[in-house]
């Protein structure tokens, strides 16, 4: 039978995505039971092409309502025989990290790292917050006033200190109590900072307004590795070497397909209307790799390198129209996450080590009324958090977070839970944990951290 298809994107796998344009028919078979779920026989579940995905909007008001907008079928839709892995939260706790009347002016929280035993630490511009889960408690330090303009922050586990650094270029050591010390200090600023997964590589990116800032690589003991532009102009080692057959300015493709063609090459690629222009940075699991995300003020495009531990360029990403900042390299090696504003809808795309692209998936969202704020990969590379801010028509902002998985060459979205942003409660920052794979941490700004452990469930 026909089933109609609302979905920007139908279906996606590990090599190409395919696009549909809305109002497009369908033909599946499926068979429709009014007022209760229905499955399709084991003999055709075997006989379907496992890396199609279809967005089914079924015609039927009954089961209409349980169908979201994108073709993401619920449960109630099912494959015969074929159990289904599901996120489902095992247990969810709050601590309040201050009193509610403490909170000085200009001092939420806007930042949140794992430490050491399953402590957590969040903090702002002047203190930060310890939370122990051994033995249980709450401690608290102030930042100097002098280095009040944290980029961000790291729990070094071998040194068992804070280590934070400010825009200013300032690197700090913090060692509990009210005791700091300043490590490091680099005369260009800081913009952006990443430990390496062992923590004996930093890669730091220097502030724009410096010529252009530079990308700083430096072992543990502070001795510089290398340090070169932002924005170079080479591509990196990995440079793909071609004699030009096979180029659609070569192939034959009539006078108005040759034109055409041409045209397409000429396009301008340009930066997303929502970018903050700040530089990202983000490891590979095993730190042989890892990847830096800015924005070219010469040609106004935003591209991801990759270079080696040692900081030597490997590869430049093929030019994306609307690339935004998120950035977060799986885990396990395979692949680039990040973004991409399309006119009519967002996308989490994912490139290779060589800087092609490799698959991608469309969020639920209107391109106008969302800004897609962090990507997190848990540390099993199983669950990819996307972290979305929504704006109503009146103005109110909601943070969306969602829990991806994928499966069969197809991304699921598990969970999906939204924070309405009050004069009180706005989220500040999210972040998983290092040793549990399946531990979430969300703080506000106010200073109530949520905990939530999630466990797989299958359903049958």
């Amino acid at each position: 039978m026909a089933v109609w298809s609302d979905s920007p994107s139908v279906y996606s796998d590990s090599n190409r995505t395919h696009n549909r344009s809305i109002n497009q028919w369908f033909i599946a078979p499926i068979y429709l039971l009014p007022q209760t779920a229905f499955t399709i026989p084991q003999s055709i579940n075997q006989s379907i092409n496992r890396r199609l995905y279809l967005a089914l909007c079924i015609l039927s008001s009954s089961l209409l309502p349980h169908c979201d907008t994108f073709g993401n079928v619920f449960p109630h839709i099912r494959l015969a025989g074929t159990p289904m892995r599901n996120l489902r939260l095992l247990s969810e706790s709050q601590q309040l990290l201050r009193a509610a009347d403490s909170q000085e002016e200009g001092d939420e929280i806007k930042w949140l790292t794992t430490g050491a035993s399953g402590s957590v630490l969040c903090g702002g511009h002047r203190h930060f917050f310890t939370l122990h889960e051994a033995p249980a408690g709450v401690e608290h330090q102030a930042i100097p006033p002098d280095c009040s303009h944290v980029v961000g922050a790291e729990f070094l586990i071998a040194d068992n200190v804070l280590f934070l650094a400010t825009s200013e270029g300032t690197l700090l050591h913090c060692y509990g109590g009210t005791v700091t010390d300043v490590v490091c200090h680099i005369p260009a600023g800081i913009s952006a900072f990443r430990w390496s997964p062992d923590q004996e590589i930093l890669v730091i990116t220097t502030n724009l307004e410096h010529e252009g800032g530079h990308l700083l690589v430096m072992t543990a003991d502070w001795m510089p590795v290398v340090t070169e532009p932002l924005n170079p102009d080479d591509f990196g080692e990995q440079k793909p070497v071609t004699v030009g057959w096979g180029k659609k300015e070569t192939q034959f493709h009539g006078s108005e397909g040759k034109e055409a063609a041409k045209l397409k090459a000429q396009l301008s690629k340009s930066v997303s209307s929502q970018d903050d222009l700040r530089p990202r940075i983000s490891w590979r699991g095993d730190g042989q790799f890892f990847c830096v995300s800015t924005v070219s003020t010469a040609t106004n495009t935003r591209v991801i390198r990759i270079y080696d531990r040692q900081g030597v360029l490997q590869g430049t990403s093929e030019p994306v129209n609307g690339l935004e900042w998120s950035l977060a390299w799986k885990p396990s090696g395979a692949l680039i996450a990040a973004t991409v504003e399309l006119p009519r809808w967002r996308e989490v795309v994912f490139f290779e080590k060589n800087g092609l692209r490799h698959g991608s998936f469309a969020l639920p969202f209107p391109v106008g009324e969302s800004t897609v704020k962090e990507l997190q990969w848990n540390s099993s590379s199983e669950i990819l958090l996307v972290w979305t801010v929504l704006r109503s028509e009146d103005g109110l902002l909601t943070d969306v977070i969602q829990l991806w998985t994928t499966g069969n060459y197809h991304w699921y979205c598990k969970q999906t839970f939204r924070f309405a942003r009050t004069t009180s409660a706005i989220l500040a920052a999210v972040g998983w944990s290092q040793t549990d794979p399946y531990k979430l941490f969300l703080v506000q700004a106010e200073g109530r951290l949520s905990v939530l452990e999630w466990t797989w469930d299958v359903c049958r």
